[in-house]
């Protein structure tokens, strides 16, 4: 039977620090991604409850529809990223103190949780959701095997091995590159336990099917949500968006003159790594896949091979990381405790680093990313501990309060920090409130227009302004994102968006900036792009500088033509 007190230890200990950072953090979204696949959830561009959630499976969104109706004013799609980190660390705490015992169980579940509380509890992502939930399934998935062969059998051992495969598929749900990128730690702790887990070896193989089979199941089905007429412009658009946005490593000159040999300007190539692409004729997804193949072409291996040649070099940075705190600590308890297997230490280190390699190949190294690649290693060092000396629960009891009291006046004195998505650096859980935009003034400026003005922003403006209208943990108004779409981000085409600006009468973003309902935010830049392709003369005007974030509107001279019309 599982043990209650061990589950209790593990439930009280993450209870308390969640408590923490309630009370003392900012709790917040990580990243702008789950801002906006929340709300399309809810129903911000107002055609209701949408479950395309782009980067994260739908069937999250069906799980949590019935609350929805039900709570309407509940951003559960929070609470359930809230939920899955809740769950997974008193799942890895449970298992900790079973496998070296109650009081070196408390000590290390502390430290795991009092390390992680600030990545996951305080700046909660859909990544990072995603390999803990992936990496706390692998490691129930393999106690629940180990409790089978080693042994008498009880109904334990099957609901360990429940509980990992359900957390395995959750996992694949919130992001299913970060599901796959845990499988070669997966592998290799299987690999090393073979020996261990041959006697079981017909329920290992059912049970990694079903995990796999049911993983790939969802991603079919996820994936034909997409296949409908109306998400076919959508998702042709986020292969090269992503490329344009990301893809910093080729010969731009290269480009560039290749570009104006089929007629686009000097200036298309700036304007699209600026996330300035949203114009359904020049940029549309068909031409912007022309420039993507052109980038491609120029991938220049000069600015690649240094990167791969630092994998090393990245080292000493993630040392700095939580969760690398995490796995060096686990890894000392596997020599202190004499495990017979701390091989996994340097099998784990050699399998990040190969991993970190290839992400700096594919130029998608970022904290998010990285941080799932030292949970695999931290979480799945656990299976190999094993308790070889006392120590007096005093000891262990002391240790506890010291922890909790230590961060408890941290948090109270200089306030909790987090790190940054991409860099990894770390930055106060206040920063954004540093943002000196009069966003008040904004907001009555927006709300003071007639329902069909459209305000189409530049995308840092864009995703800004969506930390400023409610805390994470409460939903916006169905439709109160309708009159604001961004000319860059990944939202562009999206069928939703596509419909709320369609019945303002825009069909093309950046050709319709000059239409009478249509303001644009903090781009003042785009008079040569629209002479050159659309009309003769532009003049832009500034309407509102709301300290920092402007207003402009774009408008004829003289009557300008089309092109077509001149």
């Amino acid at each position: 039977m599982i043990n209650k007190k061990f589950i209790l230890i593990s439930f009280l200990i993450n209870l308390y620090f969640l408590g923490l950072c309630i009370a003392f953090g900012d709790l917040r979204f990580d990243a702008i991604d789950d801002i906006f696949m929340s709300g399309i959830l809810s129903g911000i561009y107002g055609e209701g409850y949408n479950v395309h959630l782009t980067f994260v499976n739908a069937l999250y969104g069906y799980c949590l529809l019935p609350l929805y109706h039900l709570f309407p004013k509940i951003n559960w799609y929070y609470i359930g990223e809230m939920a899955s980190v809740f769950v997974s660390l008193t799942i890895v705490g449970y298992i900790v103190v079973n496998k070296v015992g109650e009081k070196w169980g408390a000590i290390l579940t502390v430290v795991i949780v009092a390390l992680c509380a600030s990545d996951f509890y305080l700046a909660i992502q859909f990544t990072k959701c995603a390999a803990m939930l992936s990496a706390t399934g692998m490691l129930a998935f393999i106690y629940g095997l180990e409790k089978k062969a080693t042994e008498v059998p009880t109904k334990n051992w099957i609901t360990l091995l429940i509980l990992g495969v359900l957390l395995l598929w959750w996992g694949s749900w919130m992001r299913w590159e970060a599901f796959l990128m845990g499988m070669p730690f997966f592998a290799a702790a299987l690999l090393l336990l073979v020996k261990k887990l041959w006697n079981v070896k017909l329920t290992v193989i059912v049970a990694l099917a079903i995990v796999f089979v049911g993983a790939y199941g969802f991603q079919f089905f996820n994936k034909s949500l997409y296949q409908a007429p109306d998400y076919k412009k959508y998702m042709e658009f986020q292969g090269p968006r992503a490329l344009l946005g990301d893809g910093l490593f080729y010969n731009q000159q290269a480009v560039d003159e290749d570009l104006d040999e089929i007629s686009y300007s000097g200036q298309a190539l700036p304007m699209l790594t600026h996330w300035l692409f949203y114009d359904t004729e020049v940029f549309a997804p068909d031409s912007l896949r022309i420039i993507t193949n052109l980038i491609a072409k120029y991938k220049n291996e000069m600015f690649i091979r240094p990167q791969l040649a630092n994998v090393l070099g990245t080292l000493p940075n993630s040392a700095k990381y939580p969760v690398f705190i995490i796995w060096l600590l686990l890894c000392f308890a596997l020599f202190a405790f004499k495990s017979p297997q701390s091989l996994w230490s340097w099998l784990s280190l050699l399998i990040v680093c190969a991993m970190i390699a290839y992400l700096l190949y594919l130029q998608r190294l970022v904290y998010r990313v990285e941080v799932g690649l030292w949970l695999y290693a931290a979480l799945l060092t656990i299976p190999f501990l094993k308790e070889r000396f006392q120590i007096h629960k005093s000891i262990s009891i002391g240790f506890v309060c010291v922890v909790a009291i230590i961060t408890l006046c941290s948090y109270a004195i200089s306030g909790p920090t987090v790190r940054h998505v991409r860099s990894g650096e770390i930055v106060p859980i206040h920063h954004e409130h540093t943002d000196t935009v009069d966003y008040k003034g904004l907001f009555a400026f927006m709300d003071s227009v007639p329902d069909s003005t459209v305000f189409v922003m530049e995308m840092n403006s864009y995703m800004s302004m969506s930390r400023q209208k409610v805390p994470p943990y409460l939903t916006e108004p169905q439709g109160s994102w309708e009159q604001v779409i961004s000319f860059g981000f990944w939202t562009p085409y999206f069928p939703d968006v596509e419909k709320a600006i369609h019945k303002r009468g825009v069909t093309n973003p950046m050709k319709d900036v000059v239409l009478d309902n249509v303001f644009v935010v903090d781009v003042p830049t785009l008079g040569n792009f629209l002479e050159q392709h659309y009309y003769n003369k532009v003049k832009v005007d500034t309407v509102h500088n709301f300290n920092g974030m402007v207003v402009y509107k774009y408008s004829l001279v003289n009557d300008s033509l089309t092109e077509t019309g001149k």
